[in-house]
């Protein structure tokens, strides 16, 4: 079940890009997604407290940036 479900995320995102070539809202939920993890990795140290939020969509998940005290 877990392949499966690999599969059809890995087709989506696929299928998400190349509609994203006529769509500019599509576009732009794909731009910023693009590389998403690689940030987290290199902002995120593991002396960091961190909260994961789920955002349904790019708004929400701008909403939710990292705030850090200096």
């Amino acid at each position: 079940m877990r392949h499966l479900y690999s599969f059809v995320v890995s087709l989506s995102w696929q299928i998400l890009k190349l509609v994203g070539l006529a769509n500019p809202k599509i576009s732009k939920f794909v731009r910023g997604r693009r590389n998403i993890l690689e940030t987290l990795k290199n902002n995120i140290s593991n002396n960091d407290k961190v909260i994961w939020i789920h955002a349904a969509s790019l708004g929400e998940y701008e909403q939710g940036l990292p705030i850090r005290k200096n």
